[in-house]
């Protein structure tokens, strides 16, 4: 059954893709229809509101839309660089989950705690916004079923995108 529900999801996100691409795309998100089971559905990215930004805009609006829906969600992200956020909160019925940035590479975050932090949630889909080289290595040590999101293509740090290529 969860594969079917898996199923509905990712075909959501198609449809939403598809329509957008041909113009169609109104900005209702699409609707999938699951049985009785509800999800527990991680979106994984670097920063999430009170950061400001278009893929974070994009991530809030996915996630709260998805609890509408009856399903659970957690965002896992990065501490914002500079700001003090709570590890963990719950904001219109998401929960987000902070990790300390450890380091941070050309406006990339790393996070030691990331990847574990994904296990012991123990999502059914980990959806990632790319690129972000930091979720990347993480769901490398977190076998969860994910999709992809390709948000942007990397533009600014070319000498990078020769070791981070591989992994798009």
């Amino acid at each position: 059954m969860l594969s079917t529900e898996l199923s509905a999801y990712v075909h959501s996100l198609l449809d939403k893709s598809l329509s957008w691409l041909r113009g169609s795309y109104n900005g209702a998100e699409s609707s999938f229809v699951i049985g009785a089971t509800a999800l527990h559905i991680a979106y994984l990215y670097k920063d999430y509101w009170p950061v400001m930004g278009g893929i974070e805009s994009h991530v809030r609006t996915l996630a709260e839309g998805v609890v509408a829906r009856g399903h659970r969600v957690s965002v896992v992200v990065c501490q914002p660089a500079a700001q003090s956020c709570l590890p963990h909160e719950t904001i219109n019925g998401v929960d987000v989950y902070r990790v300390p940035r450890h380091i941070d590479v050309a406006s990339s975050p790393f996070s030691w705690q990331l990847a574990s932090i994904v296990r012991q949630l123990n999502h059914d889909l980990v959806h990632l916004q790319m690129p972000w080289p930091g979720g990347d290595v993480a769901l490398a040590w977190a076998p969860i079923p994910y999709v992809v999101t390709y948000q942007s293509d990397v533009v600014r740090q070319q000498r990078l995108l020769a070791l981070y290529a591989p992994l798009l």
